[in-house]
């Protein structure tokens, strides 16, 4: 992989360390909106296996063509489907840049709720919970047409009521054990399944 899809980096800095300090177990990790497995191969060299998830099949074809040039059998890339259709049990769920873009919040609930169901220890999930200023809600109301890629729907980061988000986690079970960088766009919350 080019040094731009690396993520061994954070990974070593970041979550390595939180798996070693809460003893996860390493059976098997989930990586929500793998892409092409920037964390996923990163958390191959803690977990047995990784299951990765992405509605893009070719992010999943480049995956998996990654994960055989590396010989890591370990690491497998399930569509949308898969992932609610097949039982799974995993010790730890990944996702980051990923319910940022997702708008509609009930798509969001469905899939904590199906964390919920496959999750037998810990998740590090990210969302942006920047207040809705302004200038947010302006972007928000205009259409695409007007406004940068970057800024037009499925791209643009949609904000989120972090209480919200804490009253969701505690209504599926999950204890909130750390955040970090809250009410900024990079708001990381460590949970425990109960």
């Amino acid at each position: 992989m080019t040094k731009a899809h690396s993520a061994t980096g954070p990974y070593q800095q970041f979550i390595l360390p939180l798996l070693k300090q809460y003893n996860v177990a390493n059976q098997c990790a989930l990586d929500f909106g793998c892409g092409v497995g920037r964390y996923a191969f990163p958390l191959a060299g803690y977990f047995k296996k990784v299951i990765g998830v992405d509605t893009a099949e070719t992010m999943r074809r480049i995956g998996r063509q990654e994960a055989q040039k590396r010989g890591l059998n370990s690491v497998e890339f399930l569509d949308s489907a898969e992932f609610y259709s097949r039982p799974l049990q995993c010790d730890f769920i990944y996702s980051t840049h990923v319910f940022q873009h997702l708008e509609n919040q009930d798509e969001i609930a469905k899939i904590i709720e199906r964390f919920k169901e496959v999750l037998r220890g810990y998740a590090y999930l990210h969302f942006d919970t920047r207040p809705k200023d302004y200038a947010y809600v302006l972007k928000y109301l205009l259409p695409d047409l007007f406004l940068p890629k970057t800024k037009k729907r499925g791209m643009r980061r949609v904000r989120r009521d972090v209480q919200k988000l804490r009253d969701m986690f505690s209504e599926c079970g999950f204890q909130i054990v750390k955040e970090f960088n809250p009410g900024t766009e990079f708001h990381y919350f460590f949970l425990r399944h109960l």
